[in-house]
């Protein structure tokens, strides 16, 4: 029997509930990671070099870009261009987030089907109010969050540790489609061990039992591979993966 949309409300309405009840009626952003003990903190502090490499990998890339991007940023738009590194998988200070518990679930469990997987809530505005003392949503560009975009291409530029909930610019569909936005780290500490935490974010385990389970679900909704990453390759591999048949 095929599965349905209350299948699928029936195993995320709780998340969403506890959220809720805990955040009160506000934005609430969410992540899903494979492996349930894997860290919040990006791409780039994932690096045991983070520290020597970060701008040399920076500018590097917005030299070597231009011949090989139509579209690419102004060259003084920084937050343009750390969105496009993140984009094509540039090791950045950025983390990813979605405004979709779906994709986020799907993040959670496609892969890893031997672990639990995590699916973090987030409320990016009381994550602010913690950080800078205000209840918002960066815009890329706003005022709070440029030095931490400048200090990922000038090492001279002043450091600030800490951690910022921004909006996206849509400089791909796949941004679109995702619903995503970001948090960018000043510091490599992961998100859950700074100080007060548990007032802006909440982890939820997936037992490994339940993945699959939820894959086909996500799958029968139309949250697939091909849908999430808009290309042809994606499209492709989606059509001949024999994996979805004896989910």
């Amino acid at each position: 029997m095929p599965y349905s949309a209350t299948n699928t409300a029936k195993e995320l309405l709780p998340f969403i509930d506890q959220a809720l009840e805990h955040f009160g009626p506000i934005d609430i952003w969410w992540r899903g990671q494979a492996v349930s003990d894997w860290n919040l903190h990006p791409g780039i502090c994932r690096r045991s070099d983070s520290n020597n490499v970060e701008q040399d990998f920076t500018n590097r890339f917005r030299r070597k870009a231009l011949s090989r991007h139509l579209n690419c940023p102004p060259i003084y738009d920084n937050s343009g261009w750390l969105f496009l590194m993140q984009h094509y998988r540039l090791p950045t200070r950025l983390l990813d987030w979605s405004e979709s518990i779906l994709i986020a679930t799907y993040f959670a469990v496609n892969e890893e089907f031997d672990n639990p997987g995590a699916l973090w809530a987030l409320s990016p505005s009381l994550l602010n109010e913690a950080q800078f003392g205000k209840r918002c949503i960066f815009e890329p560009d706003g005022r709070g969050v440029l030095p931490l975009i400048k200090h990922a291409f000038d090492r001279e530029s002043q450091k600030i540790s800490k951690v910022a909930a921004v909006s996206s610019k849509e400089i791909d569909v796949r941004l679109m489609v995702q619903l995503s936005v970001f948090t960018i780290h000043g510091s490599c500490d992961p998100l859950e061990s700074w100080d007060s935490h548990e007032n802006y974010l909440i982890k939820f385990e997936i037992p490994a039992e339940r993945k699959k389970r939820l894959l086909q679900l996500l799958y029968d909704l139309g949250i697939r591979e091909s849908n999430i990453f808009p290309d042809l390759e994606h499209l492709a591999h989606d059509m001949s993966a024999a994996e979805y048949s004896d989910l």
